[in-house]
């Protein structure tokens, strides 16, 4: 009876390690529907850090996933998100702002598929666009 008691904790830790592997850019996820919503972004997550930050990138809130707990603690952490945009220049380039850093949003299928909000498209100067630290496009 041990044997297979740890047989099946076995199994079900790498069904949930398995799960939480299978997170790809772009979800949107939480614990519960009252917990914080973290970006998986780089194969980390990044916590939203408030209800701005959140309001600041996406339509709603339709489309967060609920992994738990344990599946939310097998996931790679990356910094949170404390202040975060979505911008333009003087060209249609379109770039998903996180602090000090810029990341060209490759495409509309991309930026849908992230569920950003195109209304909350800022357009600012192409000098304001070159103080971000460019990093790969999404």
């Amino acid at each position: 009876m041990f044997r297979f008691l740890i047989f099946l904790t076995l199994i079900s830790t790498s069904f949930i390690q398995l799960k939480a592997q299978n997170m790809s850019d772009g979800q949107r996820i939480a614990v519960n529907p009252s917990s914080s919503v973290y970006l998986i972004l780089d194969r980390e997550k990044r916590l939203l850090n408030n209800d701005i930050v959140y309001n600041n990138l996406f339509i709603d809130k339709r489309g967060v996933q609920y992994i738990g707990t344990l599946n939310m603690e097998l996931l790679p952490t990356g910094k949170p998100v404390k202040n975060a945009m979505l911008c333009k220049g003087s060209t249609a380039a379109v770039y998903l702002v996180l602090g000090k850093t810029k990341q060209h949003i490759s495409n509309p299928e991309v930026f849908n598929l992230f569920y950003f909000d195109w209304g909350k498209i800022k357009t600012v100067t192409d000098q304001e666009i070159l103080k971000y630290k460019t990093k790969k496009p999404i």
